[in-house]
């Protein structure tokens, strides 16, 4: 059975996942990036659109792949923190981005843990829906 912590957090992922999609593509476009460059980005809201939709219309949820979704998200922002940091000077909108990643990197961490453990606490695993 879905517990409300799990359907706040399948919420709260559509809500992240809608949020950073359209303030990253709106960045690329702007910016003038090439798109192909965030197709990392993509797979990452994509995986948590459908995790979260899956875990909001199956009665037993799917905390196992929410926890999936927010580790590739949590693996993506860890990246591109560490590719920061390890350059000597950064241009203003590296800056700009390093200073974002310094507050989300802890929030999907902690998201990322919130729902490992939620899928950790299902005995035997998800349940098969007939």
């Amino acid at each position: 059975m879905r517990t409300r912590v799990e359907t706040f957090l399948a919420w709260f992922t559509l809500v992240w996942a809608a949020t950073f999609g359209i303030a990253e593509n709106w960045v690329a476009i702007r910016r003038g990036f090439p798109l192909v460059l965030f197709l990392d980005e993509w797979i990452a809201v994509a995986l948590l659109v459908f995790a979260a939709a899956r875990s909001l219309r199956t009665p037993t949820g799917s905390p196992g792949l929410l926890s999936t979704g927010w580790a590739f998200a949590f693996c993506l922002m860890l990246q591109a923190w560490q590719s920061r940091t390890a350059q000597e000077r950064l241009d203003p909108w590296n800056q700009q981005v390093l200073s974002i990643l310094r507050w989300s990197l802890p929030l999907i961490g902690l998201v990322f843990l919130a729902s490992l453990y939620l899928a950790s606490r299902r005995p035997g695993g998800a349940q098969p829906t007939a």
